[in-house]
């Protein structure tokens, strides 16, 4: 057995090929869109692809960086352990953070558009899971908690007819047509 050839997990595609990172900080997202691509990490680490490397861009801020949603045309947002920032233009911007229950905190981000952007989160003590949505003018929380533990992750179909949401302890939810979904 020891003799016998090892199947290459990549099949076809061949191998992982490590690339050079501008950070040591540790990385917690990627996102690639519309030919765009960046990492984001902890202590403010935002790392955009140029096509050639990975470069360190100003996040203006410090905080961890759980998650990150860009559309590949100048859109985009990221939760922090503190707030949010939004993409304006070439450079990131702190926002004003939601009203959040206790000691939450905003882990997770998946939009649609740049007015239909979704927030997911909430703390493990006191177990609280919690939505929010951007409408282009306003974060609100969405009503409804249906799992009461922390939201890891968010993620929507292609066509956008329902978002799937992750939580703590195998916790899945599923919002169907997130267009009618009332603030609460």
């Amino acid at each position: 057995v020891a003799d016998a050839p090892r199947p290459d997990p990549c099949g076809a595609r061949g191998a992982w090929v490590e690339w050079e990172s501008p950070t040591s900080e540790d990385l917690n997202d990627v996102i690639v869109a519309g030919g765009e691509a960046v990492i984001v990490g902890a202590h403010g680490t935002v790392l955009p692809w140029d096509g050639v490397a990975w470069y360190a861009q100003d996040a203006a801020t410090r905080e961890n960086i759980a998650a990150i949603w860009i559309d590949g045309r100048g859109a985009g947002w990221f939760p922090t352990t503190a707030g949010l920032s939004r993409l304006e233009g070439e450079g990131w911007r702190a926002q004003p953070r939601p009203p959040l229950p206790g000691i939450s905190v905003l882990l997770a981000v998946w939009g649609r558009a740049p007015d239909d952007v979704w927030f997911g989160g909430g703390s493990v003590t006191p177990r609280v899971g919690l939505h929010a949505r951007w409408d282009g003018t306003a974060i609100a929380l969405v009503g409804g908690e249906p799992t009461g533990v922390q939201v890891l992750e968010l993620r929507g179909s292609e066509d956008a007819r329902a978002i799937w949401s992750l939580s703590q302890a195998g916790h899945v939810a599923q919002l169907p047509e997130p267009g009618r979904a009332e603030a609460g």
